[in-house]
């Protein structure tokens, strides 16, 4: 017997992050649309979060809401569908707006290869990172090993800095693509 699913928008988040994909979806042979409901516990997908100082949490914070849903859906006693780290170039404490911080560890120690998926977030202290060649560096490092490279507002032009757009096509706002452009 088949439990029923979410409706609205959460069935959206619901049918992406389940699996339940059309064959000729391109995700159809990751392993997100590989997963079977019936197969008991599942291995949970490792996600990093690259932040770095003034990251807009905001935006962290809606995909790891997005995350969740798919835990919320299924049964209890399977394992957690996402195993997220919250890493940064040299770990510790991280601030966003009005001195709202979240703790992380140093991206090198997350291990080579472990992460999936490499999400670099947005923020307002995205300009201040490309400062950093070494920070760059550790993005360019661990966005190549990623099966899966995502990067939002600010993080975009981070994932340029490291080289990981390159030949690629990028959504981008009309009021940053030119710049995002010459990077």
């Amino acid at each position: 017997q088949s439990r029923p699913g979410p409706t609205g928008s959460e069935a959206v988040v619901w049918l992406i992050l389940s699996g339940r994909l059309a064959p000729s979806d391109k995700l159809a042979n990751s392993a997100v649309a590989r997963r079977d409901d019936n197969a008991g516990p599942s291995m949970s997908r490792n996600v990093c979060f690259f932040l770095y100082d003034q990251t807009n949490f905001l935006t962290l914070g809606c995909i790891l809401e997005a995350l969740s849903v798919l835990d919320r859906v299924r049964p209890p006693d399977k394992l957690p569908s996402y195993d997220v780290t919250l890493a940064s170039h040299a770990g510790g404490r991280i601030g966003g707006a009005y001195g709202v911080c979240v703790d992380t560890v140093p991206i090198g120690a997350v291990g080579e290869g472990s992460c999936e998926t490499f999400i670099i977030c947005g923020g307002w202290g995205f300009e201040t990172a490309l400062g950093n060649p070494d920070l760059v560096r550790c993005v360019a490092e661990e966005g190549r090993v990623a099966r899966r490279l995502c990067a939002v507002g600010g993080g975009v032009f981070l994932a340029a800095a490291a080289g990981l757009l390159d030949g690629r096509h990028v959504a981008a706002h009309p009021s940053v693509a030119r710049q995002l452009a010459e990077r």
